[in-house]
């Protein structure tokens, strides 16, 4: 350590007499201002030679007395540390740039610099001090001056020169040799700086404490020497001495090395702990090893930790060394988890191959208790260290942690990369690796990536019955993702020969059996779907809500094989095994099989029933139309058409309404009354001018016309109907349009005959769905602008089409990919009221919530979540995204009880993504409140269960070391941020921000810095 006193001679310069000559008139009463204004400031009154001078410039000086004059204002500005002194000094400088007192200023400039430590400006100031503007003593003052702010700036070349120039000088001579031997230190010239320090130590003729310092100098040499026994004496020499305390800090720490290099650990522990106690500074790195070392050696292994803590900043042998101590302090301590943090970080360390090999066995022992580090890198570290170290007496242990990884890691990928990179794996790699892969493919699904999920379930499939168990369970989750990407001919396969493995006593055979049903019943294997309906009904393995389901589906399946009567029963039974869940599906179905066994009166009570039970269903504007339909079979066309009625008023803008139109109509026409029916014909037109009810009103219209001979009144009302539509289509417009439209839907589409269509048909009848097909290849395609055009096109001329509701929903999502997000909400708002199905129906609410999210708009995101829902019907990837987002709007809203009722059941699964989200939301929200053992307590049972969704894990790390730093932890949480930032796999910015910002506000708070 290279400290050095502020030894500084003969610093002061005198200023220049009054100049000698004087204008040749001039107002005597200036000149007597002029002179007490000089004579006050050489008496060091300052603001009376400001108020002198300042009076003499009023009554007139001129010349090189005004010069004068300014110059010791600015001077006496300059003594008294006024604000804008330096300013003062400068201005003089550039307005009088020629006088022989600028240089005086310019020498003041250096001075107020130098006196600051400003070593750079002022060399900058002083070289700027024109050469010959100084004589004597003055240039002495100026050379040693630039010498010694070259030696604290490290110029030691320049500052040798510089002294050696004053050599000769009686004020400075004694002072420039002791500058040269500490330049020869500096330098690591130790022998000849110790000739030279030892002729000062000696010299009986020097005054000041120059002899004291190079003793000091020489016992900082010895010390470097490792003259252990010599740099005792000489230290404690200069300590009882206690002639500069300055030294004192650095004496006794090289005094206590000594003693610990020497083997007297008491001796060590005392002049060490008062080094550490007042280091003057950073404390040396080696001291607090020293002291970790005698610290664990007593068996005090926290302040073990503490003082390693300070050697461990470095990417060095020492670090290195005091890591494996650390690790070793906290296992003491029963901190498996701190352990491995220390002992991971020495193992990837290469200074010292001993301390690396038992740091790598250590943190294998560690990882075998329980141990975790984050983003545990033990896959890795084990296989470098089988490479590193083959022939290690460790070697077996490590091979068997490693097989234990894989099946112990939730980093699935880094493990498979591991297996991989064996070339010749035993039958238990082998079982590791189909464990693996049967994992990566569960969390796949989990997070909606099916087609990632079929290439490792196959996989895990392809190695056989490694694991029967995993083999089988393999089978189940691959026939799920099979069903998800729709090839359900191999779902069911692999469905049906996980059920004959398991067999009736198996843990998922009724899961499995549902699962096939479904499978086949896409298939249209209505009978044999029915039986496996029928296979997970009697399991006894189903909960309430999933038994409910299967009745509905065997409801279905009795359906399409037209057996209305079971199918009846079947509802009936799935309302009675599930209690909880809505019971309109069920009552509206069985209304449905009572219309189709022709019980109509029964068929309306049972709808009637159904809008009754349940008034916000979205089936009820179908129900209500079945309900017309029923009353118009019993001929009560009156009821119908009051039915039909109350579903347009009820839902004007929905396409039941216009359904219920069109029904309207032809029961009144079917009544005979023609008039009204005509009029509910118009309406159609009118107000779905683009849909294809009005195709088909305006052809029944027409034969209504035509019996009565006013087919010129049905031309003149078509006329007047914007997008009105047509009934004069030739058959080479739709046959040309029907080629092309083959050709668009195509498994492997095409829009050139499409495009051909519209330049040759440019009014033809079937141009707006034309451009929907454009539309919608290109969104396929991935090109949204061109996509978003067309769909507007197709939108403006066909807004009730039949093709109008699935171009509003790729609308609305281009929207919302191109974060057009106030238009993307009108248009989702706009689908909810079109949608004709649940699912799409479903899809449009989903859209409005996530809009409203990229919003801010929280209040509206809860209601949205909360209605999805409570009406059900979402898929678990849905479910799980709509609780998080309440969970979020009631966090953002204030209303932190739900949020983290919601966040905490969602935080049960961390392999989703929600989960992980929520695991670090919920721990979030108790950190805030200040519930910190609540808020560890989470993050730490989120580390636990593991993820693998990095960057929310990373947010859980950086949020736990927040809480160790609240808890005064700071050994903990720098430990945490340090092996985070080693090993975290992402390249978030955000992220690594958070790390070293957190890392160096520990460091500026640590009670005892690291250097």
């Amino acid at each position: 350590m290279m400290k050095i006193k502020n030894i500084i001679l003969g610093i002061s310069v005198a200023l220049p007499v009054a100049m000698a000559a004087q204008p040749a008139v001039m107002n005597s009463g200036a000149q007597s201002y002029l002179e007490r204004g000089k004579n006050m400031f050489n008496s060091r009154n300052y603001v009376g030679a400001i108020d002198q001078l300042n009076q003499a410039s009023r009554l007139g000086l001129a010349g090189t007395a005004q010069e004068e004059a300014e110059f010791y204002i600015a001077l006496s500005k300059f003594e008294r540390a006024e604000r804008g002194d330096l300013d003062a000094l400068i201005d003089f400088i550039e307005e009088h740039p020629t006088s022989e007192l600028a240089q005086w200023a310019q020498i003041k400039v250096g001075d107020y610099h130098f006196y600051r430590g400003d070593w750079n400006n002022a060399l900058l100031s002083y070289s700027l001090v024109r050469d010959g503007a100084l004589d004597g003593d003055r240039q002495e003052d100026l050379v040693y001056r630039r010498a010694y702010a070259n030696l604290r700036l490290g110029n030691y070349e320049l500052a040798e020169r510089q002294y050696k120039s004053l050599t000769s000088s009686s004020r400075y001579g004694k002072a420039t040799i002791f500058y040269d031997a500490y330049i020869d230190y500096a330098n690591g010239n130790y022998d000849s700086a110790m000739d030279k320090f030892i002729n000062i130590a000696s010299d009986s003729k020097l005054i000041g404490d120059l002899p004291y310092q190079a003793s000091y100098y020489i016992t900082q040499i010895r010390f470097h020497n490792k003259e252990y026994n010599r740099v005792i004496s000489g230290g404690q020499q200069l300590l009882s001495e206690d002639e500069n305390d300055y030294f004192t800090a650095e004496l006794n720490r090289i005094v206590g090395e000594s003693y610990f290099h020497t083997g007297n650990n008491s001796s060590a522990r005392k002049y060490l702990t008062t080094y550490l106690a007042d280091p003057q500074g950073e404390p040396y790195r080696t001291a607090g090893y020293a002291m970790g070392v005698l610290d664990f050696q007593a068996m005090d292994y926290a302040q073990a930790i503490q003082h390693m803590s300070i050697a461990t900043d470095e990417d060095d042998a020492l670090a290195q060394s005091a890591h494996l101590y650390i690790g070793q302090s906290r296992l003491k301590l029963n901190d498996v988890n701190g352990a491995a943090r220390a002992f991971e970080l020495a193992a990837k360390m290469s200074h010292d191959a001993n301390v690396r090999e038992t740091a790598f066995y250590n943190y294998a022992l560690s990882q075998s208790q329980g141990a975790r580090t984050p983003f545990d890198k033990s896959i890795d570290m084990f296989e470098q260290f089988l490479n590193d170290y083959p022939k290690s007496k460790f070697k077996d242990d490590v091979e068997g942690h490693l097989v234990d990884s894989y099946m112990s890691t939730t980093d699935y990928s880094r493990a498979l990369t591991s297996i991989n990179h064996i070339k010749n794996p035993g039958n238990k790699v082998q079982t590791a690796k189909q464990y693996v892969l049967y994992n990566l493919g569960v969390q796949a699904l989990k997070n909606d990536k099916n087609q990632e999920a079929l290439t490792y379930l196959k996989e895990a499939v392809d190695l056989g019955s490694k694991d029967k168990n995993i083999y089988n369970e393999s089978r189940l989750w691959l026939a799920e993702a099979q069903f998800r990407t729709g090839d359900y001919k191999n779902a069911s396969a692999n469905q049906q020969a996980y059920a004959k493995q398991a067999g009736t006593k198996g843990e998922n055979y009724g899961i499995a059996q549902y699962n096939l049903g479904y499978s086949l019943y896409q298939q249209r294997k209505y009978a044999d779907a029915l039986k496996a309906f029928q296979n997970a009904a009697t399991s006894k393995q189903l909960d309430d809500q999933m038994l409910g389901d299967v009745f509905n589906r065997m409801g279905d399946t009795y359906y399409y094989t037209q057996d209305y009567t079971a199918a009846q029963e079947s509802y009936a039974r799935a309302m009675e095994v599930d209690k909880t869940a809505p019971r309109d599906y069920s009552m509206y179905q069985m209304g449905i099989m009572m219309a189709l066994n022709k019980q109509f009166d029964q068929a309306v009570n049972q709808l009637d029933a159904m809008i009754n039970e349940c008034p916000s269903s979205t089936l009820i504007p179908q129900a209500m139309i079945e309900k017309g339909n029923a009353y118009a079979a019993l001929d009560n066309g009156k009821e119908a058409v009051a039915t039909y009625k109350q579903v347009v008023k009820a839902y004007p803008k929905s396409a039941e309404a216009r359904k219920a139109l069109l029904q309207m109509a032809i029961v009144d026409k079917n009544m005979g009354n023609m008039n009204d029916a005509i009029e509910a014909y118009k309406q159609v037109v009118k107000d779905y001018p683009t849909s294809d009810e009005a195709q088909a009103a305006a052809e029944d219209m027409k034969l209504i016309y035509a019996d009565r001979g006013e087919l010129e009144q049905f031309n003149k009302f078509l006329d007047g109907i914007n997008g009105a539509p047509r009934i004069d289509v030739s058959e080479m417009d739709r046959l040309t349009f029907e080629a092309a439209e083959k050709l668009a839907i195509d498994d492997n589409p095409s829009i050139t005959r499409m495009q051909d269509y519209i330049k040759n048909n440019p009014t033809g009848a079937y141009v707006p769905k034309a451009k929907y097909y454009i539309a919608r290849f290109n969104y396929f395609k991935g090109n949204y602008k061109d996509a978003l055009a067309g769909l507007d096109e197709a939108l403006a001329a066909g807004t009730d089409a039949s093709f109008a509701e699935d171009a509003l929903s790729m609308r609305s999502d281009i929207l919302m990919r191109q974060k057009q997000y106030d238009k993307a909400l009108k248009a989702y708002t706009e689908l909810v009221e079109k949608s004709s199905s649940e699912d799409n129906r479903v899809m449009a609410l989903l859209g409005v919530m996530r809009a409203s999210k990229a919003l801010g708009k929280w209040q509206d995101v809860k209601s949205g979540a909360d209605a999805l829902l409570e009406k059900g019907g979402l898929n678990p990837a849905e479910e799980r995204e709509v609780t998080l987002n309440r969970a979020l709007a009631n966090a953002n809203l204030g209303n932190a009880a739900d949020a983290q009722k919601d966040f905490a059941a969602l935080a049960k699964d961390t392999q989703s993504e929600q989960g992980a989200q929520s695991s670090y939301e919920l721990a979030n929200l108790q950190f805030k409140a200040g519930n910190l053992k609540d808020a560890e307590k989470t993050i730490n049972q989120f580390i636990d269960a593991g993820t693998p969704h990095s960057y929310w894990l990373a947010k859980s790390f950086i949020l736990l070391s927040d809480i160790y730093a609240k808890q005064g932890k700071n050994a903990d949480a720098r430990d945490y941020l340090q092996s985070l930032k080693s090993n975290y796999p992402g390249k978030e910015k955000e992220i690594t921000e958070a790390i070293d910002t957190r890392l160096k506000a520990l460091k500026n708070t640590s009670n005892s810095k690291k250097k």
